[in-house]
């Protein structure tokens, strides 16, 4: 019945703020007009629902109006209509709520007479005695039906107390909501009608109106009524609840009580089952061995119903521990969340919900329970398979007994008469494995079926589970889970110490320890012995990581090798203490049921070892000569400072650490808070003043980094960041102290074991990078031994006669340049950084994903909304906070992922695709493009700005950015065009205008060339569709250079061919196919004109082999003889005139030459 009023008053809201709507936005300019079809009624709220159809047809029926006049008013006349359908629900919600107050009275004292008085007793025996198994059976089903019944009744009457505390949160708001609307109505009411709207819709409004406010007056009570009668129908509900709840447990002990009976009764015919086949097993004759066989395998059948039967118990006991741990759960559940919607400021919450998460099961036990189970149950069908072959042969007992008997008695017992008594005896044995058999079936089905529901509810309890975890996890972080400090902690403070330091206690502790050592004596000499191994092998690893120090430092002899050797040394060296600490933790916590001062030890020892294990890795990381230093090139003083404040960090970190993770098990909040409290706040100063030590700007570390890299955003924003770092845990300090307990060692463990990730990435991508640099360092070498190859191979006599035809030409490796080794260093190293950045991205979600139900309750910080239509209705969305951090991400997500992914793309993926560089490249700067643009839309999309609503804008500022960027416009689109049609590519010889050169980048906006001066020139895109382009190397890189070759008159034509094509074949750099040629183009002014035309793979070796091809020609033609001409000149003197000879002395000449002035002397 509450929740038909709660729904009729979600419709009465809604109608009424539909009926608001309507009336606001009726448009009530209409022309005046005579005629008036209602003249003859009167604006009266007390008119019938007929009488409302009635007018309604009246105005519908209507021929000289407009449509749009018509249709305000039938609107108005279709609110009246609805009006009082509501204000007629709401009258008999009322009548229902009024009568149910009215008899909740007497229910109640006739329900709290019914607690008073006593349950009859449980006797299950005396009854179960005398029935039959079957019977038995169908009583226990009975029994358990009624508990269902039960167990629903009392579900649902806590499911309308439930509902009845909602109502009590939303009838003040409503009764408020309709008080104001009820004024708004009558305020309405009393307005004149617009003087142009017609009277008869004018009339139709009034309906509505009056309509309108009837209902609201009846709602209105109906509120005013459930608020008055809301303790007396409490009162009632809490104790109806309690009545079921008495009745459910005492229907759980009579069905209990009745399993057991059904229970025992199959335990008892399971034993005389396998009693009664010993009995016959020993009473059978002597000589026949086929009857021993048989009543053998009865004997076993009984036992194996009898450990079956046992079996059933157990998971019944099972099945009903899940059960009532589910609905335990389910209670837990409910008293969680409305102790959070009533937080305290104490800090009780905060204790109630830490130590329910606590309690809370296991999901990786879950499912190692859920894995034993099937396994069970893959055995038992299959035994059940066996079985029913076995009991199909066993249908007609009369064949089986005829076989055994010809196949195996009949030669052997003549006598009839004692061949008659074992047939009897055979089948009296056969008919008793029958029923064994039967009841073998029956015990395996129900064995299934209990496995089967036990797996349901494992699963349910575990979903529930995570459930609860989930809003734990969502509340938790935002509550105060314990008290401010404040100076009574002191006095809790020595309470818990002295717990601690109970004897008592401690004893109780070593006497689990040596319990532990008796039960896993193996383990224990093992471990001890590892322990020892690690200790005495610290002393031979440290001199070897000293020995491979000096080998590093020697550079002829480094390799990372050594590196990696000085890796797992560190390790060794790290890992003794660590592994001594583990093997206590791992033994005690494999204890049955240890004490809880032995269960808080164990985790402190777990706590500890893990803390040594990794901080103090890192601490022999920067220990002298060590990796760091000696491997990895780290700086002295930044290797100093860490070490020697890790020195008193790390014993700091072990000791408060070990007492917050033993605190966290003793579960005793009042006292066991203020010591792990007290523990967080002196480590959390700890770690401030660590962090101060080895980060402050003025230090070594910052020095270092500012000696080798001062332009990187960590020198230049040193002074913003370190506050920053500081005020971390400071921060955890002011959490602790004032009661987010909780929070605060949350944010430790999580800032923590961030600093640790951070710090061994950067210890990864070091090794990658040591390793790297030996590997360029060793290309290095081999391309210097290349060039003194080279060297020496030009300094050799050049022979002439050499030709191209060598067969061991093409089988030499490629040179190793100084740009391919530069090159593949580049590209290592992006390699590296790309997997660095997955690794640590991949490892951050990791780490903060469980505080991400936390960051939940951000949505509940609303910042705007912004119309969206959802399902085809239009909808007010909200953008909450969490909205907003999200969108912050995608921007960093964005503008990382454009860095980094385009490039990793290129390397793990475009690289194994047969495609060429230019190719690549386009792809990758698409890609680039593509990841921003869908990111920034993204991102729009999370905080509301829809396509939709800024497709107007975008077009206007496209019009605008055409024409004031037009220039810069052209460019990119001009690049996109290059990308996709790729007229060039990385790499190629092109000539653009007067400029020629190696493309060496393509850009979305410009495109970089290297011409043959080694300058770069950039080249906007645009010049390269609008221009004239040349491109040496697009489809093919073979071209043909043409080399004129003039000989003088009179020379041997014949040798002169012959020597240049032996010239051209000779030179490696020309191609032999196409085969060079010679042309003799004619007879020139001075000499005999020839043109030797060549081809060659490339224009980057035309000059090389243009200078090769000019001197092996020239010595050819020295050889025989041949002279390369050169211009003769006629010289004509006029003849006309005598001619004046002057003869001057030598040095007047020279002296003319030089600039002086002639010497008078001769």
């Amino acid at each position: 019945m509450i929740q038909t009023i709660s729904r009729s008053l979600r419709m009465a809201l809604a109608a009424a703020v539909a009926a608001l709507f309507v009336v606001t936005a009726v448009d009530a300019q209409g022309q005046a007009s005579k005629v008036d079809p209602g003249g003859a009624l009167q604006r009266t709220a007390g008119v019938s629902f007929e009488e409302l159809k009635t007018r309604r047809s009246v105005v519908e029926n209507l021929k000289d109006v407009d449509e749009a006049t018509k249709k305000t008013a039938l609107g108005y006349y279709d609110q009246a209509l609805s009006f009082h359908e509501l204000t007629e629900q709401y009258r008999q919600d009322k009548d229902v709520a009024a009568s149910r107050i009215k008899a909740s009275e007497a229910r109640t004292k006739e329900a709290r007479a019914l607690l008073k008085k006593p349950l009859p007793p449980v006797a299950v025996e005396p009854d179960a005695a005398g029935l039959s198994t079957a019977r038995l059976e169908r009583r226990a089903r009975e029994e358990e039906a009624k508990l269902k019944a039960t167990t629903d009744s009392l579900a649902r009457w806590n499911s309308e107390l439930e509902n009845q505390k909602n109502l009590l949160k939303q009838l003040p708001d409503r009764i408020s909501k309709t008080n104001q609307r009820l004024t708004e109505v009558q305020d309405e009411l009393r307005l004149p009608a617009p003087t142009q709207q017609q009277a008869f819709v004018s009339e139709a409004r009034q309906l509505a109106l009056s309509s309108e406010l009837v209902k609201a007056k009846v709602e209105l009570s109906l509120y005013e009524q459930l608020l008055a009668g809301h303790e007396s129908i409490m009162a009632l509900l809490t104790v109806e609840r309690d009545l079921a709840g008495r009745q459910a447990k005492h229907q759980e002990t009579v069905t209990a009580g009745w399993r057991a009976a059904l229970q025992s009764r199959r335990e008892s015919e399971a034993a005389k089952a396998r009693i009664d086949a010993q009995e016959a097993q020993a009473k059978s004759p002597a000589l026949e061995p086929v009857l021993k066989k048989e009543l053998d395998l009865n004997v076993a059948l009984g036992e194996e119903l009898e450990m079956l039967t046992k079996e059933e118990l157990v998971l019944v006991k099972e099945l009903s521990y899940l059960q009532g741990r589910l609905q335990d759960l389910e209670d837990e559940q409910q008293l969680a969340r409305e102790r959070v919607e009533l937080i305290s400021l104490g800090g009780e919450t905060g204790y109630f919900l830490r130590e329910l998460k606590q309690s809370l099961p296991d999901v990786k036990e879950f499912k190692e329970k859920s894995y034993r189970r099937k396994l069970k149950s893959s055995q038992y069908r299959e035994r059940q398979l066996e079985l029913d072959r076995a009991r199909r042969k066993l249908a007609d007992l009369d064949e089986p007994v005829d076989r055994i008997v010809t196949e195996k008695l009949q030669l052997v017992l003549e006598d009839e008469q004692v061949l008659g008594a074992v047939k009897g005896d055979l089948r009296t044995a056969l008919a008793a494995r029958r029923d064994l058999v039967d009841k073998l079936q029956a015990g395996y089905s129900r064995a299934l079926k209990y496995l089967s529901n036990i797996e349901v509810s494992d699963k349910e309890l575990t979903e529930k589970a995570h459930q609860l975890e989930g809003f734990l996890d969502r509340h938790l972080l935002w509550i105060r889970s314990s008290k401010p400090v404040g100076w009574e902690d002191l006095g809790k403070l020595k309470v818990a110490v002295s717990w601690f330091a109970d004897p008592d206690l401690w004893w109780q502790f070593r006497q689990d320890l040596k319990l532990s050592m008796r039960l896993r004596i193996k383990t224990w000499v093992v471990g001890l012995l590892l322990a020892v191994l690690l200790l005495a092998g610290k002393r031979y690893t440290r001199k070897d990581l000293y020995r491979t120090a000096d080998r590093v430092n020697r550079q002829d002899r480094d390799s990372f090798g050594l590196t990696l050797r000085a890796f797992f040394a560190t390790v060794w060296i790290a890992a003794a203490w660590p592994f001594i600490f583990g093997l206590f933790a791992y033994q005690l916590a494999r204890l049955p049921m240890p004490n809880i001062l032995t269960q808080a030890v164990t985790s402190g020892l777990f706590s500890v070892a893990t803390i040594l294990l990794l901080v103090g890795f890192f601490y022999h990381v920067f220990a002298k000569e060590g990796l760091g230093q000696a491997h990895l090139q780290w700086p002295d003083a930044a290797v100093q400072s860490f070490r020697s404040n890790l020195r008193w960090y790390i014993p700091c970190m072990a000791t408060f650490g070990f007492f917050i993770a033993s605190m966290k098990v003793a579960k005793k909040f009042e006292y066991s808070d203020a010591l792990a409290i007290t523990a967080l706040i002196v480590l959390s100063l700890s770690a401030f003043i660590f962090l101060a030590s080895i980060l402050r700007p003025g230090g070594a570390i910052m020095a270092s980094r500012a000696a080798n890299r001062p332009h990187s955003w960590t020198v230049r924003l040193r002074y913003v960041w370190f506050p920053i770092v500081l005020s971390l845990p400071l921060f955890q300090t002011v959490l602790a102290a004032g009661g987010y307990f909780y929070s605060a060692l949350e944010m430790r463990n999580l800032i923590g074991t961030t600093v640790l990730l951070v710090v061994a990435l950067m210890l990864l991508r070091a090794m990658g990078m040591k390793w790297l640099a030996i590997l360029h360092r060793n290309l290095i070498l081999k391309s210097a031994v290349q060039e003194e190859a080279t060297a020496t191979e030009a300094q050799a006599p050049d022979h002439g006669d050499l030709t191209v035809d060598d067969p061991d030409r093409d089988l030499q490796p490629p040179p190793i340049t100084d740009d391919s080794v530069e090159k593949i260093g580049i590209q290592s190293r992006n390699i590296l950084n790309s997997l660095i950045f997955i690794a640590g991205a991949v490892a951050l979600w990791i780490i903060w994903e469980p505080i991400f139900p936390a960051l939940g309750i951000l949505e509940s910080v609303q910042l705007w909304s912004y119309s969206a239509t959802v399902d085809g209705v239009m909808q007010r969305i909200p953008v909450d906070l969490a909205d907003l951090l999200l969108a912050a991400l995608l921007v960093v997500a964005t503008f990382l992922a454009s860095r980094n992914l385009p490039g990793f793309m290129e390397i793990t993926v475009l690289n194994a695709i047969p495609m060429d560089f230019g190719a690549r490249q386009a792809l990758v700067i698409l890609s680039r493009y593509v990841i921003i643009a869908v990111g920034v839309m993204t991102m729009f999309s999370v905080v509301g700005v829809k396509w939709s609503t800024i497709q107007w804008l975008v077009a206007a500022l496209s019009v605008g950015l055409g024409f004031g960027l037009q220039e810069v416009v052209a460019n990119f689109i001009s690049g996109i065009i290059v990308l996709f049609e790729r007229p060039f590519r990385v790499g190629d010889v092109v000539t653009i205008g007067d400029t020629s050169g190696t493309v060496s980048r393509v850009q979305i906006r410009a495109t970089t060339i290297i011409d043959f001066d080694r300058k770069e020139l950039i080249v906007p895109n645009k010049e390269f569709i609008t221009g004239k382009l040349i491109n040496w190397s697009l489809s093919d890189k073979v071209i043909r250079i043409r080399v004129p070759v003039g000989i003088a008159y009179g020379s041997d034509t014949d040798l002169a061919e012959r020597l240049m094509l032996k010239s051209a074949r000779a030179n490696p750099m020309v191609l032999r196919d196409p085969e060079p040629n010679v042309i003799f183009t004619g007879f020139g002014d001075n000499a005999l004109s020839f043109e030797l035309r060549v081809f060659v793979n490339g224009i980057d070796h035309w000059y090389p082999m243009l200078h090769r091809l000019n001197r092996a020609i020239d010595r050819e033609f020295r050889k025989a003889g041949i002279t390369i001409a050169f211009p003769q000149r006629d010289v004509h003197l006029d003849a006309t005139g005598p001619l004046e000879v002057k003869v001057v002395p030598a040095d007047s000449v020279s002296a003319n030459l030089s600039g002086q002035t002639p010497s008078a002397e001769k």
